[in-house]
């Protein structure tokens, strides 16, 4: 439920208020490059991780996650299903532990 609220939310705002997906592209974007830069950004935010911009070895399976939710979401929906799967799987992850 929280993933879901979240995002709702998120979509609505303005990129620079934004919390879940805080790229610098609009928040529909599927694309590659916006996609890794929220994927660092979210590392980052949960497990303090920090990922270079080279590093995409490091984003492969979230990546991968957010690429078949996307693909087999409906139509008009790729974006939000992506985070979807994402938040969910970075929320349910045994290294995050929520405060």
């Amino acid at each position: 439920r929280i993933c879901m609220r979240w995002a709702t939310r998120d979509q609505a705002l303005p990129a620079g208020e934004r919390s879940l997906v805080t790229h610098a592209g609009p928040w529909e974007s599927t694309e590659q490059a916006h996609v890794e830069a929220n994927l660092r950004a979210l590392l980052l935010r949960f497990f303090a991780r920090k990922v270079a911009e080279d590093d995409r070895e490091s984003l492969a399976d979230l990546s991968a996650l957010f690429t078949t939710a996307a693909d087999t979401a409906a139509p008009g929906m790729a974006a939000r299903d992506g985070w979807l799967a994402v938040c969910i799987a970075l929320m349910t992850d045994p290294e995050f532990i929520l405060y």
